[in-house]
């Protein structure tokens, strides 16, 4: 399940100035601008797959907005946290901290973020299988009222989504996948590509690669749009698998040699030993020369880099 379904609920706080001519409004103390900075430093490094430099930031985020007793952006930090845990695996750690997110957000009344948090607790039941908690989570979120309009909350669906795939209720995952798309704010880039990416992995679940490829693609270009690392990785290793499907050795191998160069610089040793055994596998006959991708794909991952995307 990609990672970036949980989505983080960075607001920024800005110096607004009155309209009309009038008087400009006070702007907003420096002390309370502090942590926003840190929010957004970590959600660039998050979206690099730089998980140790986007916790350092969403931890100092989290020690700024508690020294200044701002207790929605402690509970922003934590959501942040929760994510960056959930990415390296550690599932616990990550569960705790979005339900503690959840409760502050609960305190404050502040319904969008009791629901992201509960979006977010949700991907991590699916991902550890705990289907009928995850289910009960994302009933728990839909119930919640949205205050805008009736306007879907597309991570719950597609939450649920991945879950119905998951549990092999193909009909009911496609229509509700489906019915996310149809939803999309399509400004909101991050969204389009989880919908998209859960798409083309139904597609394969279902024996459909051609439709996949498209969903792939679509989630390729939106993931890149966002400057998402491992989505791109990912997008491009389910299009590579689709491609195989559907015959078209050539195609799979190219799409995989583009996503084990990402998942090289990006430092994800362990998708990057699947994706060139799968390379390996399918490159027998089809003429394409691998061997430059190994060569470079061997350097990076030994730190023989010019641009390091995870340095501070």
């Amino acid at each position: 399940m990609r990672k970036e379904t949980a989505i983080f609920l960075a607001g920024f706080i800005l110096t607004l100035l009155a309209c009309g001519g009038g008087p400009p409004l006070k702007p907003t103390p420096e002390h309370l601008l502090t942590g926003t900075e840190q929010i957004r430093k970590g959600n660039t490094f998050y979206q690099k797959g730089c998980f140790k430099l986007a916790m350092d930031h969403f931890s100092r985020a989290h020690e700024l907005y508690a020294a200044s007793d701002q207790l929605d952006g402690v509970a922003m930090s934590f959501n942040n946290m929760g994510t960056v845990y959930r990415a390296k695996g550690d599932f616990e750690s990550a569960l705790a901290f979005f339900e503690k997110a959840r409760e502050i957000y609960g305190d404050l009344g502040d319904v969008a973020g009791v629901r992201q948090s509960l979006a977010n607790k949700s991907a991590v039941l699916i991902d550890t299988g705990r289907y009928e908690q995850a289910e009960a989570v994302i009933r728990e979120a839909s119930e919640i009222s949205s205050g805008e309009g009736g306007r879907p909350f597309i991570p719950i669906m597609s939450n649920r989504g991945v879950l119905l795939t998951r549990k092999k209720d193909y009909a009911g995952a496609e229509k509700v996948l489906r019915e996310a798309l149809a939803a999309l704010d399509p400004d909101n880039v991050s969204e389009k590509a989880t919908v998209c990416h859960a798409l083309g992995r139904l597609m394969l679940e279902t024996k459909r690669p051609n439709e996949a490829i498209v969903f792939y693609q679509s989630a390729l270009a939106a993931d890149r749009t966002a400057g998402y690392y491992r989505g791109m990785a990912d997008d491009l290793r389910g299009m590579g698998r689709a491609h195989l499907e559907s015959g078209n050795r050539g195609a799979a191998v190219k799409s995989w040699e583009r996503g084990v160069k990402i998942y090289a610089l990006i430092k994800l040793p362990e998708e990057v030993k699947k994706t060139m055994e799968d390379m390996k596998a399918a490159v027998q006959g089809t003429g394409i020369d691998i061997g430059i991708t190994e060569l470079f794909v061997s350097r990076w991952l030994e730190g023989k880099v010019y641009e390091k995307p995870c340095e501070d």
